[in-house]
């Protein structure tokens, strides 16, 4: 559950970052005076590589917690992502390592 609620997580941010790029582009264009030979705007070299960094960002977060978890569950211990370990137990109806209530 804990993993199922970390992808969620993660897909609903990966689809917010999307809109929050596609919004600033069009933000950006409207602005900008139509020229043949305008450069793009320096908003674009500013924007993008953040998107980008954040995208890799939680790329990795997701990442590095799945392997820890994974092992921890793999060696048959109970362990709790941070913040969505708690939120996994109350929709599980199960208290602190995994225990019914």
């Amino acid at each position: 559950m804990q993993a199922l609620l970390l992808q969620a997580v993660y897909v609903i941010l990966l689809l917010g970052e999307f809109l929050l790029g596609i919004a600033a582009f069009f933000l950006v264009s409207a602005t900008t005076p139509a020229s043949s030979h305008a450069p793009p705007p320096p908003e674009f070299f500013i924007l993008m590589p953040v998107l980008w960094l954040s995208w890799m960002g939680m790329d990795l977060v997701v990442l590095l917690g799945a392997i820890v978890y994974g092992v921890r569950a793999g060696r048959g211990e109970w362990a709790e992502y941070p913040v969505l370990g708690q939120l996994a137990l109350k929709i599980l109806k199960l208290r602190s390592g995994g225990v019914p209530l």
